[in-house]
C-alpha cells in the first residue's frame, strides 16, 4: 500500500496458493515489480535474506528456520520479524459452556487439518466439567466430513506430505505407548493422499512430544486438571509462546488466564 516492493518466499511444499497471491496481485493491477513470488530453496532463501537491496525480513516457519535466517539477517544487519512454532493450549473452566467450546475448540484444532502455527494443540479442562466437554467434542469430531477438498463440502483435507503425516503419527503412537487413551483416529488410512483422521488423545503424559514439540495434524490432546490455575501452569510449562485461548463465562476466571 505505501509503495514498499515485496518478495514473498512461499513455502515449497505449498508453492502454488502463493502463486495464485501473485497472479490476483497482478489482476488487481499492482504495478509491475511491487509483488514478486519467488519460489526458492533452502540456500537461496538465505541469499534474499542477506541481500544488501532488503529492507526487512518477515519469516513464518519453523524455530530453526527462523534462527537461520535471523543469524544470515544480522550480518547486514537489518530488522527480522519471526512468526514461528506454537503449541497453543487451550482451558476449558469449569463455568465454561461446554458444548460452545467443544464446537471452538474442534474448529481451532482441525482448520487446515491443523496445519497452522496458531492450531489449537493442547486443551486442559476442569475435571468437574470433563466428562461432558469430551463427549460433545467427540459429537463434533463424528460430525467432521473428511475428503478431497476438491471434491465438494469437505471439510478436512490431507496433509502436505508423508513426512509431516508421519510425524503426526509418531507423536500420536508415542504417547499413546506412555499411557495416553485414543479416543478417535490415531490409523494411518489406506489410499491416496496424506491423510489422517481426526485425532482424539486423553491425558497424555507432560514429557511426551504431542505435548512438547509443534505436531501440525489434526490431533486434539486433552489433559483434564483439578483446577484453572493448574491448567495455566501446565499451559506456559512450553518454550511456545505464539497463540492461547480460554473458555469461561466469568470475567475474573478470564482476567486470570490472560
Amino acid at each position: 500500500a505505501m509503495g514498499n516492493a515485496v518478495i514473498l518466499k512461499p513455502s515449497s511444499l505449498t508453492p502454488l496458493t502463493a502463486l495464485r497471491v501473485g497472479e490476483l496481485c497482478a489482476e488487481a493491477g499492482f504495478p509491475a515489480g511491487l509483488v514478486n513470488v519467488v519460489p526458492a530453496t533452502r540456500e537461496d532463501t538465505l541469499r534474499l535474506a542477506a541481500h544488501d537491496k532488503v529492507a526487512k525480513v518477515f519469516v513464518t516457519g519453523t524455530p530453526e528456520t527462523g534462527q537461520s535466517i535471523m543469524a544470515v539477517a544480522a550480518g547486514a544487519p537489518r530488522p527480522v520479524v519471526l512468526s514461528l512454532g506454537g503449541k497453543h493450549p487451550s482451558i476449558v473452566a469449569a463455568d465454561a459452556n461446554y458444548e460452545r467450546a467443544a464446537r471452538g475448540i474442534v474448529w481451532g484444532a482441525l482448520a487446515n487439518a491443523g496445519q497452522n502455527c496458531g492450531a489449537v494443540e493442547r486443551v486442559y479442562v476442569e475435571e468437574r466439567i470433563a466428562a461432558k466437554f469430551v463427549e460433545a467434542l467427540l459429537a463434533e469430531i463424528d460430525r467432521v466430513r473428511i475428503g478431497d477438498p476438491l471434491g465438494g463440502s469437505v471439510e478436512l483435507g490431507p496433509l502436505v506430505s508423508e513426512e509431516r503425516r508421519q510425524t503426526v503419527h509418531e507423536h500420536v503412537g508415542e504417547a499413546v505407548l506412555f499411557g495416553a487413551r485414543l479416543l478417535r483416529g490415531g490409523q494411518i488410512p489406506e489410499g491416496p493422499g496424506f491423510f489422517y483422521p481426526p485425532t482424539v488423545v486423553l491425558d497424555p503424559p507432560e514429557g511426551c512430544r504431542l505435548l512438547q514439540e509443534e505436531t501440525l495434524g489434526p490431533v486434539i490432546p486433552i489433559i483434564t486438571v483439578e483446577s484453572v490455575e493448574r491448567a495455566i501452569h501446565y499451559a506456559n510449562e512450553s518454550p511456545f509462546a505464539l497463540t492461547a485461548s480460554g473458555w469461561t463465562k466469568s470475567e475474573d476466571t478470564a482476567e486470570r488466564m490472560m
